[in-house]
């Protein structure tokens, strides 16, 4: 048992060890709460989970009554959804460009690049903002599965555990300032992205 719990431990001592998640000149102690100051912790993340299962509830109770009675009442019905030809032309460029992809990955440049960001406090508004944002993700992650299978099913998956990492990776590292306008960004854009994807949907 001694030693199963000292394995543990190295585990846990090796995930968040300073060098992996802060620049060389910070360590977890200058994160600690002080002077007035409050730092984002890796703890509060805890709190995403539930928050993930009240919008599943509200999405459920959304699309069986509001989402149902105005799409009666506007005369909305589902659409025969008609299936795209296979083009084996474009599906070979496809293939043969995502396994070799040009440009080198993300995550390469992302620790160089947020090493330039400052020991950021933390704003009442930017705990929440944070929270409900992860949340929605992780209903989505979870949702996922219940929902019109597409043929980009797995995108969906990788997209959406990609998005939770940053998110979270942004906020154990205090970099919130940063994270709040990355998401205020795309949350913007989602809605027009969000009408296109479901046009898109209906030929599939």
């Amino acid at each position: 048992m001694e030693g199963l719990s000292r394995m543990f431990r190295t585990i846990y001592d090796w995930f968040w060890w300073d060098r992996l998640w802060l620049p060389y000149n910070l360590t977890w102690t200058d994160l600690e709460d002080r002077d007035g100051r409050i730092y984002a912790k890796a703890g509060d993340l805890y709190v995403t989970i539930p928050c993930a299962f009240v919008f599943m509830i509200i999405r459920y109770i959304f699309e069986r009554t509001v989402a149902t009675y105005f799409a009666r009442v506007l005369g909305i019905k589902e659409k025969v959804r008609l299936r795209v030809k296979p083009n084996p032309i474009l599906e070979k460029s496809f293939r043969a460009s995502s396994k070799h992809p040009k440009q080198k990955p993300w995550f390469y440049d992302l620790r160089e690049t947020w090493k330039g960001f400052p020991i950021q406090t933390m704003l009442p508004s930017q705990y929440w903002y944070y929270m409900i944002e992860l949340g929605f993700y992780w209903s989505l992650l979870f949702s996922v599965a219940f929902d019109v299978k597409r043929k980009d099913f797995r995108e969906q998956i990788i997209h959406h555990v990609a998005t939770i990492i940053l998110i979270s990776f942004s906020w154990c590292t205090n970099y919130i300032r940063a994270g709040t306008l990355v998401m205020a960004v795309h949350d913007a854009s989602d809605y027009f992205l969000e009408v296109t994807q479901r046009e898109a949907a209906s030929f599939i």
